[in-house]
């Protein structure tokens, strides 16, 4: 299933040692090398990844296992780092060993690319538990086994699917992971302190994508290769933006792609396919993405076309009537001062926009929303932004919305989450609790005021919200009378 760059010599070494790579308990899924091939890593469908590193007599020594994840692992990479001549030729004179920093790295603001280079090499991986795992290489051993460096939690919703990293150079400024879910979205995050840095959408011809390869520049200029779990595979160009002109599919296989690597000429792509147990090589032609991108149009065009009706429909309309009121409210709406109406809305009134525009986010989405805008400039003149325009606001709701909108099915499954039972019915401790201990955790204050607008009752907390509230709050029924949905 899998292909990797390096494997002449390990092939060879499988072949005269094969009891020393035993070192799973079920099919290996996914091989990844460092970059200076030092270093080899898989992971396996026993939720396990296995370290091995090049010896001097060029033997593989098996350094450690740990079975990170408590769900299937969906993604392996060792991060690469920008080379020059200095270091090519050997020196190690300015390298510097991450797990020195890691502990004080801030997380409130993006971390920059540190201008020396790693010890060790830097591997992560990320799995359905929704969590990226990075690893202590450097603190790993035959007798300390594979170390764990950090644990970090994607999303409380979003199952990560792939990733890869983010194409660098001598000119980077910040270190990013490209990671696709299976909510048709692309996220980007600092691989340093995991801060999510965009949001943007990804393409949707035939279900998430489950593997990502860049391409070498041509003339500059980025792509990234991707396929699905069944059939397609398809080029997208770099920078990720959410345009769906600058993404392409197509038919590479009857059913299931396996795998998907590139070579490092960037003219040439291999697909392993499953049951049809055949391996696909293409030819990149990155000039037909060129074209679709050019004709789709440029600035807000592929994105207002994304938008019910366009710019004459009436969602159009009152994106525009929400932004100009989000200006009053933001200057008080009883203000008897005069009013100055500008081009630009402060950032903590774009939650309220995004709400009454019909899309619910999570106060974690709002805050990765919020950080995007704010730190957009951050790495270019070293300054945030507190505003944002109705260019920023068109983009941000279109790469943010869900992809298919929330249906019937996806509030029942709520519900069912929550503990409804098999007369339809939640209990209303059994509610409360998870609201309160689970996830992303209200406080009895929002949901008081969240109880209140729901049920058309006004609440008292001296009362008790127990006392004040029905036993049992209908599951069915009450997701279908209490928000309007249509079947």
């Amino acid at each position: 299933k899998e292909m990797g760059h390096n494997l002449e010599g390990t092939v060879k070494h499988f072949s005269h040692h094969p009891g020393s790579f035993r070192h799973s308990r079920d099919c290996i899924t996914e091989i990844v090398f460092s970059q200076d091939s030092s270093y080899l890593a898989t992971s396996d469908m026993d939720k396990c990844v296995c370290l091995y590193k090049l010896e001097g007599d060029q033997k593989w020594m098996y350094v450690g296992k740990y079975r990170s994840h408590y769900h299937p692992i969906t993604g392996l990479l060792f991060l690469k780092f920008p080379t020059n001549a200095e270091e090519e030729a050997g020196s190690n004179s300015n390298r510097y060993d991450i797990r020195h920093d890691t502990k004080f790295l801030p997380h409130s603001i993006p971390v920059p690319l540190p201008s020396t280079k790693p010890i060790y090499p830097r591997l992560i991986s990320i799995g359905e538990d929704k969590q990226i795992i990075e690893y202590d290489v450097g603190n790993s051993s035959p007798i300390k086994g594979l170390q764990i460096l950090s644990i970090t939690r994607l999303s409380q919703s979003a199952i990560p699917t792939a990733v890869v990293q983010h194409p660098l150079s001598v000119n980077s400024k910040e270190d990013l992971l490209i990671i696709a879910n299976n909510l048709y979205k692309f996220q980007m995050y600092n691989s340093y302190n995991k801060m999510c840095r965009k949001t943007v959408l990804s393409p949707t011809y035939a279900g998430p994508l489950t593997k990502m390869s860049i391409i070498d520049p041509k003339m500059g200029q980025y792509y990234m290769a991707y396929s699905t779990s069944h059939k397609v595979i398809g080029l997208v160009k770099l920078p990720l933006d959410g345009n769906p002109n600058r993404a392409v599919g197509l038919i590479a296989h009857p059913n299931m792609v396996s795998n998907l690597v590139t070579d490092y000429s960037g003219k040439y792509l291999f697909t392993a396919g499953g049951e049809d147990k055949t391996i696909n090589m293409w030819i990149i032609n990155t000039d037909v993405i060129d074209n679709i991108s050019a004709q789709g149009g440029t600035g807000l065009t592929p994105f207002s076309n994304m938008m019910e009706g366009g710019t004459t429909g009436v969602l159009w309309d009152e994106m525009k009537e929400y932004f100009y009121y989000a200006q009053i409210r933001s200057q008080g709406e009883n203000t008897t001062s005069p009013r100055i109406i500008g081009n630009t809305v402060h950032l903590n009134q774009i939650s309220s926009i995004m709400r009454a525009l019909g899309y619910y986010p999570t106060e974690r989405e709002i805050e990765d929303m919020i950080n995007e805008i704010k730190y957009s400039t951050y790495f270019d003149n070293g300054l945030t932004t507190e505003y944002f325009n109705i260019d920023t606001l068109i983009r941000t709701y279109v790469n943010h919305r869900p992809v298919f909108g929330v249906s019937q099915d996806n509030l029942q499954k709520a519900f069912e989450l929550i503990g409804v039972n098999g007369d339809n019915e939640v209990n209303v401790e059994q509610l409360l609790a998870n609201l309160e201990e689970r996830g992303e955790r209200m406080s009895k204050e929002e949901i008081l005021e969240c109880m209140s607008c729901l049920l058309s009752v006004k609440i008292d907390p001296i009362d008790g919200m127990r006392n004040k509230m029905k036993n049992k709050i209908q599951g069915k029924s009450g997701s279908s009378d209490s928000f309007s949905l249509s079947e």
